[in-house]
């Protein structure tokens, strides 16, 4: 449902789609989006403003848990990787850089595609590139194929980027 219909044209990508494509009809208008999900009490509400500086977004959002019409199957991953479910909120926020954890304290590497956390006595990398040392104990795969890595403290870092294997410094 759309606050003002007469602003935005909302429809499915694809029919029996999970994605919706909003197109303003209209220069600068703002309006609610209510998304109610099968199964949950609580409809998602979103906001939409157009306005002359940007023309077009792209937004994910990730609700945790499975729809009315997913099939359940087992995590197959190239290794024996501990993957962490989509209801681990930690993980979660790392994998999608939103909602981090206050008490999270932001680290510094030396490699740009690299970003690095420090939260309950473990430090969490977020990264498209494949972290291969130290061995995560936990990973989470995001929007974009970002994934997040839960790690032991450490100073130095191994990533695979395109077939190449470098060091990443993490430091306070």
């Amino acid at each position: 449902m759309i606050g003002k219909p007469n602003s935005f044209q909302v429809y499915a990508m694809q029919e029996r789609s999970n994605q919706l494509a909003v197109t303003p009809l209209v220069p600068h208008r703002f309006s609610n989006i209510v998304v109610s999900l099968v199964g949950e009490s609580r409809p998602l509400v979103f906001e939409v403003r157009t306005n002359s500086l940007n023309t077009h977004y792209c937004r994910d959002f990730t609700v945790h848990g499975l729809g009315p019409n997913a099939v359940s199957k087992p995590l197959q991953t190239h290794q024996s990787e501990p993957v962490a479910s989509a209801s681990d909120d930690v993980m979660m926020a790392f994998a999608t850089g939103a909602d981090i954890l206050g008490n999270a304290v932001r680290l510094s590497t030396d490699n740009v595609a690299v970003k690095a956390r420090s939260y309950d006595g473990a430090i969490y990398l977020q990264s498209a590139d494949a972290i291969i040392s130290p061995p995560a104990s936990c990973i989470l795969t995001g929007p974009g194929q970002v994934k997040a890595y839960r790690i032991r403290p450490t100073s130095v870092a191994l990533i695979s980027s395109n077939g190449r294997v470098s060091k990443v410094g993490i430091s306070q």
